[in-house]
């Protein structure tokens, strides 16, 4: 099975970033990773494992 999430955001091309940039980079990672984590505990609920781990 593919499990598709949101894509997490690309960094800009400078080398010094203003903390507002830095904020809206991590919260873009943090929306992507729930995204992802949602996505798999839902996919994780569907399919349980036979006795395994969940």
């Amino acid at each position: 099975m593919l499990l598709v999430c949101a894509a997490a955001p690309a960094l800009p091309d400078a080398d010094r970033l203003t903390q507002g940039q830095v904020a809206e980079l991590l919260l873009a990672y943090d929306a992507a990773h729930a995204d992802c984590a949602g996505r798999l505990a839902a996919v994780r609920r569907l399919n349980p494992a036979d006795g395994g781990e969940r």
